[in-house]
């Protein structure tokens, strides 16, 4: 996907199309407000407010700063404890809302116990045309056949909200690697099939991926 999308049916900009300025890796915070078309939803990091002229975030920032808006015909939210879980789509019908929503609530529920409260004030899983999986802070954006996939709820989904914790809470110096990936994938992926019974599996599959990885990077050119 391009760092940068205008068009009739929504619009996606992302911090390297370099539409805000930026200060290095500096942390800094931002407001944000955006006046879109009537019905269409606005999302990007940080807590939303509503203002006369339109829609207006608040957050802070390093590295990116990325927002998407597109039409919606729905949306819902739920609170609990510290933040909201909310949900944004362009498809058919409240059901995938309600079960992403109910997931979220008992993902939050297991990393808050564990990690700490939740570092932003919502979370948002925005379902777009694009068929991305692309996690922000404080939101995720999924493409529509994505979202409908059986087990996104128990794979991606948890994995992106992890993210807010390590990578997008706890920050990351990339140049000294990516440490918070492994630790999500720890956190998220393998221990939801530990949980399910399917540990040793996922454990296996991992070492298979990293011994054809390290096999391949050692065959001369």
């Amino acid at each position: 996907m391009p760092d940068a999308v205008v068009s009739a049916e929504g619009v996606y900009l992302d911090g390297a199309a370099g539409w805000y300025p930026r200060f290095g890796d500096a942390l800094a915070t931002f407001e944000l407000e955006v006046s879109a078309p009537a019905g269409w939803e606005v999302v990007s990091q940080g807590e939303r407010a509503t203002t006369a002229a339109g829609v207006r975030w608040v957050g802070s920032a390093r590295r990116r700063t990325t927002s998407t808006s597109s039409p919606a015909r729905s949306s819902a939210t739920r609170t609990g404890g510290r933040g909201r879980a909310r949900g944004v789509s362009a498809g058919e019908g409240p059901r995938p809302r309600r079960r992403y929503l109910d997931a979220l609530a008992r993902y939050v529920a297991i990393y808050r116990e564990l990690l700490g409260p939740y570092p932003y004030a919502k979370f948002a899983v925005v379902e777009n045309r694009w068929q991305t999986g692309y996690g922000m802070p404080s939101f995720t954006l999924l493409g529509s056949r994505v979202l409908r996939l059986p087990f996104i709820l128990d794979s991606s989904l948890p994995h992106e909200l992890l993210h807010n914790w390590w990578g997008n809470g706890v920050l990351v110096d990339l140049r000294d690697g990516n440490w918070s990936e492994g630790l999500t994938a720890y956190l998220a992926d393998y221990s939801s099939r530990r949980r399910r019974g399917r540990g040793r599996r996922y454990r296996r599959g991992a070492l298979q991926r990293y011994e054809n990885f390290a096999a391949s990077a050692a065959m001369p050119p």
